[in-house]
Formats: structure tokens, sequence, C-alpha cells
């Protein structure tokens, strides 16, 4: 019975509340939360031509030069943004913090 009540409470508080769709946010709006600017500099250069074209051996590869150029700490902000979106966006980020060929 108390249960049932507390059902038919909450039924009538949603019903009075607009319809939002879907919950949480949009991959819109999660890769423009996680999009950073890369630090200012000279860019580390990453070979892509000729190599695993996987999107994680991509990112690993990335990594990899970013803490051999001693810049360790911008690894997390690097993997968040590049992995906010499809394989395009981890391309398009790479290009953005690395210099590509």
């Amino acid at each position: 019975m108390a249960l049932r009540k507390l059902l038919d409470n909450r039924t009538a508080q949603s019903d009075s509340l607009p319809y939002r769709g879907r919950q949480g946010p949009t991959k819109q709006e999660t890769t423009m939360a996680t999009q950073t600017n890369p630090p200012e500099g000279d860019k580390p250069h990453l070979t892509l031509v000729g190599e695993d074209g996987n999107a994680m051996s991509i990112m690993g590869r990335a990594s990899k030069v970013l803490r051999r150029a001693g810049r360790a700490d911008e690894v997390p902000a690097f993997m968040a943004e590049a992995m906010a979106g499809d394989y395009d966006h981890v391309l398009q980020t790479c290009m953005k913090w690395f210099d590509v060929d």
C-alpha cells in the first residue's frame, strides 16, 4: 500500500515536469566539454604514415610521444579529448596536438 502511494506521488510529480527526452549530455556537449587547447610551443612529432591505423594504437603512440617529450602531465588531457569522439576525432585531435606526418 505504501509503495503504491509512493509510486503515485512520483508519477504525479513527473507528469508536471516538462519532457526532456534523452537524459544526459549529447555527444556534442561531451565533446565540447572535453576539448582542450594543447599547450603553446613546439609540437612533438608523431608519425602516422605507415603505422597501425587502429585508434587505440594511434592514441598509445601519441601518449608515448608526449611522455618522451617530457609532457607526461598532458597525457590525460590529450586522451580525454581524443576519446570524446569517433575515429575522425582521434585523428583531428592528433593533428591539433602534434606535428603529424
